[in-house]
């Protein structure tokens, strides 16, 4: 056999061997076992609630002193956001609604407005360098 007959062979084998469709297997789907919270709360005990903790801390001087209103009330809102996501309004009203409260449900609380705090003192600082930000020359105008 030739060189070229040679040549020929192995080129044309190559490129069959690389047309040829490669079975590649189907994709893994990864699926997430988290149900989706639903709360269970209406609008009007949600507002409630968040009327109500507005008000109880809009009367202390020291919270009203470290976020405005408009802060105030975003705050109140995740508390009472994740509070309705955490447990339906029969257990909030048996379990929170009480005086004196269970520490176990004081500390649950305590603990989801720390996290509200930080999430609300974080937006107030992002806003506050937006509005730091040097003014545009143009705008001098």
């Amino acid at each position: 056999m030739s060189t070229i007959t040679k040549i020929f062979i192995i080129g044309a084998s190559l490129f069959f061997f690389g047309c040829l469709p490669k079975e590649t297997p189907p994709p893994v789907v990864v699926t997430d076992n988290v149900t989706e919270k639903i709360s269970t709360w209406t609008d009007d005990q949600r507002n409630y609630w968040v009327t109500l903790y507005f008000t109880r801390m809009s009367h202390d001087s020291a919270v009203r002193f470290k976020y405005p209103p408009e802060h105030l009330f975003n705050l109140c809102k995740c508390i009472v956001d994740v509070m309705s996501m955490d447990y339906d309004y029969e257990t909030f009203m048996n379990d929170f609604n009480k005086q004196p409260i269970d520490p176990m449900n004081a500390q649950i609380v305590y603990d989801v407005s720390f996290k509200c705090s930080m999430e609300e003192v974080q937006l107030m600082r992002m806003k506050m360098q937006m509005n730091e930000q040097e003014p545009d020359p143009k705008d001098a105008i």
